[in-house]
């Protein structure tokens, strides 16, 4: 059996809008070529496979809380409330697992045929985009303040065939 791991890691300035303070991507590919079994036909059939995953894990990204309206006068609607610095709202973490399985069958001697089946977000997870930041000009924030305003994409699963020839 064959692993192969790769964790990248990155982090940007603490005051960028993209600044994730925990990112991690975790990739794995093992090729599963060794299997037990005692007929020949069933360690042919059941030889060959490559699972591979990705799972990444992103922290909280922080947000601009804004008033929706012109406070200082200057004809710009993204002031911020009394006392709130820059990106100061922290939104939703990200988490997302994708999975892919294949298998190569050897069609003569230059064809090559590779079954795939992949999922993504295969936990089926809801990952939030960024809240509304409007807060309000009162001191109570609206009703829809610090709600999300979007979702990734759900589950996914496709098939496909390579021919390589």
């Amino acid at each position: 059996m064959t692993i192969v791991t790769i964790v990248a890691v990155a982090t940007i300035a603490r005051t960028s809008s993209r600044n994730r303070r925990f990112p991690c991507r975790l990739v794995r590919l093992a090729c599963l070529v060794r299997w037990r079994c005692s007929a020949r036909a069933w360690r042919r059939a059941l030889s060959g496979f490559e699972l591979s995953y990705i799972f990444q894990y992103g922290s909280r990204l922080p947000f601009n809380v804004l008033t929706g309206s012109d406070r200082n006068f200057d004809t710009n609607v993204n002031d911020r409330p009394a006392g709130l610095g820059r990106n100061t709202g922290r939104g939703f973490d990200y988490a997302s697992l994708d999975l892919r399985l294949s298998r190569r069958f050897r069609l003569g001697e230059r064809l090559k045929l590779e079954t795939i089946a992949e999922g993504f977000n295969v936990l089926n997870r809801a990952n939030l985009q960024l809240p509304n930041n409007t807060f309000g000009t009162g001191s109570t924030p609206l009703p829809s303040f610090g709600r999300p305003t979007a979702a990734d994409s759900p589950r996914q699963i496709q098939f496909g065939l390579r021919l390589d020839f």
